[in-house]
């Protein structure tokens, strides 16, 4: 009484609750209560004198405090928490390794795509309609019926001619960064006493440098061709073979005369694609000079548009299929892999989101796992609980204890997952690798931010009943706690 009595003299003021009188009697002023109303009240001493000072200022639990509070409590309970730890952290592993396979996966296919084909480069031909076969059906002679064909021949070649002005439309459409004519036609390609169908086309950004195995591009007089055709020329086993070999070209066509004539050019073998086909490539100028020699006329029949960027080329397709002919119909087709790289990444990127959500169930349960364990270190601090709010701690610090508790479990078992992920990727990376020369699992940042904050997110989330019940204990019950 003493003590309190020199507290007081501080200028504090001391309120002492007893049934003891002679207790009372240290005090200046008695207030006494009989079933919770004020009974009577006396004034038996001078009242202290008030020292005048700066009032005390209120002071919550900190994140320092409470973090340190949640790591006491972590550390005595080590075992229990790294197996929650360890638990959680499967699940992010799997979800960014998952993410990391989708992402490999559609990098590969759009890289074993990319290497074969231009993917920016569209190919655009008219589109055109039946040509009337009325004059062929009422010839009455051999020579009307052959003139009939060679007319019908001619009709289809010129609606099939793009010209100059196609070129400028097709080059003014946004994103498109060139418009170039081209040539194609079927053939028939030989070599000695092997004669093989063959498609001609003229050189175009289409056929990419690297799918060259053998040899270079053509030049004026030169031809490129496929593998297969190599093979049927000299053989399967020495293909190669075939370079600087001569190869002799011939193309049925009708001249300017409305005649049937046979184009013929032997070339040189220049290079060999790696593409399994028999397709001949040319220079433009190799063709004019075929044709001409014949008196036929050189008609373009389709356009190769270059695309700024794959993620524009859809756009441009549809932009050149909006495009209206005289006959207010659509004038072009187009040929491409751009949509199917869109639709294939798209295929992908679900089927990743599908193996995401599987292995996004190891996350639900450690969320209930750790929402069964913040549950149990509920019970297990009851006591420290009503110890805390006995000293001043609010509801909300309290709650804040437990949030502490979970984000650092969510923060422990996102690291934990990440380095279980690297692990994962390098040892996938070096089993595929030897077989398709490419790393398969591609974990990017984001995927490991993403990790970090679906770990951290679940956590707080498991928290919020737990820590709602913690807040809501009442002090004198959780000090009275056994």
């Amino acid at each position: 009484m003493d003590i309190l009595y020199s507290i007081a003299a501080e200028g504090k003021l001391v309120i002492t609750v007893t049934h003891s009188q002679e207790v009372a009697d240290y005090g200046t002023r008695i207030v006494h209560l009989d079933d919770g109303q004020i009974h009577d009240e006396l004034v038996i001493g001078s009242p202290f004198d008030v020292v005048d000072k700066q009032p005390t200022r209120y002071r919550t639990l900190g994140f320092r405090q409470m973090f340190r509070m949640s790591m006491q409590h972590m550390r005595r309970m080590w075992l229990r928490y790294l197996l929650i730890i360890f638990g959680s952290s499967i699940g992010i592993s799997s979800i960014v390794v998952m993410l990391g396979l989708g992402s490999g996966i559609q990098k590969y296919m759009n890289h074993q795509i990319t290497s074969q084909v231009n993917p920016t480069a569209v190919q655009v031909s008219k589109k055109t309609g039946k040509v009337s076969t009325a004059a062929r059906k009422k010839a009455t002679s051999a020579a009307a019926y052959k003139a009939a064909v060679n007319q019908e021949q001619v009709t289809a070649a010129k609606n099939a001619e793009v010209t100059t002005a196609n070129v400028k439309q097709l080059a003014a459409i946004k994103h498109v960064k060139s418009a170039k004519l081209g040539y194609y036609a079927s053939t028939q390609a030989s070599y000695k006493k092997t004669t093989v169908t063959a498609s001609l086309q003229t050189d175009n950004p289409t056929v990419l440098s690297k799918t060259i195995k053998d040899g270079s591009r053509p030049e004026n007089g030169q031809v490129l061709i496929g593998r297969k055709l190599a093979k049927k020329m000299v053989g399967k086993k020495n293909y190669q073979q075939a370079l600087n070999k001569k190869l002799t070209v011939k193309l049925a066509t009708v001249n300017r005369k409305n005649q049937s004539v046979t184009v013929s050019q032997t070339l040189t073998v220049s290079g060999i694609t790696g593409s399994d086909d028999t397709s001949v490539v040319v220079l433009p100028q190799t063709v004019k000079k075929m044709l001409t020699a014949k008196n036929v006329a050189y008609r373009p029949n389709f356009a190769i548009v270059q695309i700024d960027k794959l993620a524009n080329v859809k756009q441009v397709e549809h932009q050149i299929k909006a495009i209206k002919g005289t006959n207010k119909k659509q004038q072009y087709n187009y040929t491409g892999i751009g949509d199917l790289i869109d639709s294939l990444n798209t295929y992908i990127r679900l089927a990743t989101n599908v193996l995401t959500g599987v292995a996004g169930i190891a996350l639900l349960v450690s969320a209930i796992m750790i929402i069964v364990v913040l549950y149990v270190s509920v019970s297990e601090r009851t006591r420290e609980i009503g110890v805390l709010r006995a000293l001043g701690a609010r509801k909300r610090d309290i709650s804040h204890l437990f949030f502490a508790e979970a984000l650092t479990i969510g923060v422990l078992a996102a690291v934990m997952g990440l380095l279980f992920g690297e692990g994962w990727q390098f040892l996938g990376n070096m089993a595929i690798y030897s077989l398709i020369k490419y790393p398969i699992v591609r974990i990017s940042g984001a995927a490991m931010l993403g990790g970090i904050t679906v770990s951290v997110v679940i956590s707080l989330l498991a928290a919020l009943a737990p820590a709602h019940m913690a807040a809501r204990l009442d002090p004198v019950e959780s000090l009275s706690h056994e």
